[in-house]
């Protein structure tokens, strides 16, 4: 039996039997539906392993990112106060600026002398580094204060840390069980004649003193205190201070402690929980001149019991209370009313 050849001619010339070429195509084929499913699950293996091959070479690059963001940080590291009062003196480029303190505890001031000055000066105690140089109160005094006579100095404090405090708990009062009528009427007798906590002050806060082991507070106070003592060389005979919110307290601390030298206090736009009755009661005994100047939005129940905050703690001519707008229009309307009472109170 002859053999039929396909068309298809190799390449020397010779011609291949078609039997030939069908039977190796099937056993292709047929191998490779045998080797599938090895092919398959080999296929996976390798998909699995694959990524937990990799993952020492991730978590070590990782690490060493996380080592270079760290040397990054010990490399610039946030700038000090020290650092920033240095860069708002350079920004300033001022003559009135005044270095003072010595090495790690130097600060920035600001001294604008009047051209014909009184006996008393005055010292500003914005609450943050930025109103030093920004359109506000401070920055308006500054300015205005020296025109009339009384030279001026604004300082920058160490920051101020706000604590929030727990919330209060108050619990009802124990009573006696099986107790008597007798009991109980000398019980009601005893709380009326000793005054406690709860009976004699129902309405008013328990007031503590200040705490003045806050070394930012103790800074502030030596801050205060090297103004004072700058203005008297000048040629002042005393001070007053002007305070913002979360400078009172240190304005309280300085004109206490300084009372000496201290003439008066303004308080600009500052709550009552930053005046605590008990250093008001000590700030009357010094004998300071108090101006308090609050929003016009103070509605007149508020405005009585600010009030009579003040006079709990025992002043009475020597406090005044003024109110301003609360708009851009305040500012201007504020300094004036700060001018006419430095020149009502004291002598020039």
């Amino acid at each position: 039996m002859q053999h039929s050849y396909s068309k298809l001619i190799h390449p020397l010339g010779q011609k291949f039997p078609a039997t030939v070429v069908f039977p190796i195509s099937g056993f292709a084929r047929s191998l490779l539906n045998t080797l599938k499913p090895v092919l398959i699950s080999l296929s996976l293996v390798i998909a699995l392993i694959g990524p937990l091959a990799m993952a020492p070479q991730v978590l070590a690059e990782g690490d060493a990112d996380t080592q270079d963001d760290a040397v990054d940080s010990r490399r610039s590291p946030l700038p000090t106060e020290l650092d920033q009062m240095i860069a708002l003196d350079e920004a300033l480029n001022s003559d009135e600026v005044v270095w003072q303190g010595e090495d790690d505890q130097r600060f920035l001031s600001l001294f604008r002398p009047a051209i014909r000055p009184i006996q008393m000066a005055i010292i500003l105690l914005p609450d943050s580094p930025d109103k030093i140089s920004k359109n506000n109160l401070m920055r308006q005094l500054y300015f205005d204060l020296p025109e009339r006579g009384w030279s001026t100095m604004s300082i920058i404090l160490p920051p101020v840390v706000i604590d929030t405090p727990a919330p209060k708990i108050f619990l009802p009062r124990a009573t006696k069980l099986n107790s008597t009528s007798a009991d109980t009427a000398d019980e009601n007798s005893s709380s009326s004649s000793t005054p406690s906590a709860e009976s004699s002050d129902s309405d008013e806060p328990i007031e503590e003193d200040e705490d003045n082991d806050n070394p930012l507070d103790k800074a502030a106070n030596q801050r205060i205190e090297i103004s004072s003592r700058f203005l008297r060389d000048k040629g002042a005979r005393s001070v007053t201070y002007i305070a913002e919110n979360n400078s009172a307290h240190r304005a309280l601390n300085a004109s206490i402690n300084n009372k000496d030298s201290t003439s008066g206090l303004v308080l600009w736009r500052v709550d009552l929980n930053h005046l605590p009755i008990e250093r008001l009661k000590t700030l009357v005994e010094s004998r300071i001149t108090l101006l308090d100047i609050a929003d016009q939005t103070m509605t007149p129940k508020q405005k009585a019991a600010r009030k009579r905050h003040f006079q709990m703690a025992g002043f009475t001519d020597d406090y005044r209370l003024i109110q301003v707008p609360v708009e851009a229009a305040g500012i201007p309307y504020a300094s004036r009313r700060i001018r006419q009472w430095l020149e009502t109170e004291f002598t020039r």
